[in-house]
């Protein structure tokens, strides 16, 4: 389960279907902070920004301080289909075309009769936040990132980029495109929202140690709440620079707590560490 990471999906289906745009806010969000969002009897909660009070936000102050109202709300407006759709479009749904197996990540398990195989509209709005029947690997959500900060085209992940022989040389592996996702000013908008998770004054509470010094730096933590007792998943997916990127990551450490506590300080310092050895 990926939390709040996948809000980076949701925000892919919501531009690149034009649902919403980088400057769309929602009249109901600001008053249902207090007491949560009502979906179809059920209530979306969302108290980790007071500091916003009753600003409506749009798409960059709602992923700085990943608003789970503004993206449920723009998962509904999208809706389920462009929803998963956008997801395929980025490898969900099917196995990756990788040199080692990997588990196939879902939106949703397809069951429902909504658009998208949803069973229900309080389904969606969880799932666009990253909760719900919504699984991933590090590996997609590494690939989700790497199309945002691609400009919009997905490519296709490879284990190794060449390969050297004594007597042959060596021999580059050319990379492969998987088709262009959103258009590279709606990329650019995920990547301006990005950076300010990680660089803004509220963003930074939700990222703490993700910036490599130095560099600008895009990123989005996840909590993904399991249920029952256990502590939640910790997530954490970046690239840096952000205006030329040069490394994408994604980082998960199991039922290890908030992403901000554990997964985005191992991230920065997984970034710093590769632009250092790269200079």
């Amino acid at each position: 389960m990926p939390g709040s990471v996948f809000k980076l999906v949701t925000a892919v289906a919501g531009l690149g279907s034009g649902a919403i745009t980088p400057a769309t806010t929602f009249r109901r969000q600001p008053p249902a902070e207090r007491n949560g969002l009502l979906v179809d009897g059920f209530r979306i909660q969302d108290g980790h920004h007071p500091a916003t009070g009753s600003t409506a936000l749009d798409l960059i102050g709602a992923t700085e301080v990943s608003c789970n109202i503004y993206y449920a709300l723009t998962g509904l407006r999208t809706g389920g289909a462009e929803l998963v759709g956008y997801a395929k479009r980025m490898g969900f749904g099917a196995p990756l075309p990788f040199d080692l197996p990997t588990a196939i990540s879902q939106v949703t398990n397809g069951d429902g009769r909504q658009p998208g195989g949803f069973s229900d509209d309080v389904e969606l709005a969880n799932a666009s936040y990253g909760q719900a029947e919504t699984f991933v690997t590090p590996l997609q959500m590494a690939l989700v990132a790497s199309t945002i900060a691609n400009d919009g085209l997905l490519m296709e992940p490879r284990l190794v980029t060449s390969l050297t022989g004594e007597h042959s040389g060596t021999r580059t592996i050319p990379a492969e495109s998987m088709g262009r996702v959103i258009s590279a000013a709606n990329a650019k908008s995920i990547n301006a929202a990005m950076v300010q998770a990680v660089e803004g004054p509220l963003g930074r509470m939700f990222t703490t140690g993700a910036k490599v010094p130095g560099v600008t730096t895009a990123g989005k933590s996840g909590t993904a709440e399991l249920g029952g007792t256990g502590e939640p998943h910790s997530w954490f997916v970046g690239f840096a620079p952000a205006e030329a990127p040069r490394i994408v990551i994604a980082v998960l450490v199991e039922q290890a707590g908030r992403g901000a506590e554990v997964a985005a300080p191992i991230g920065g310092d997984l970034m710093t560490m590769y632009l250092r050895s790269a200079s």
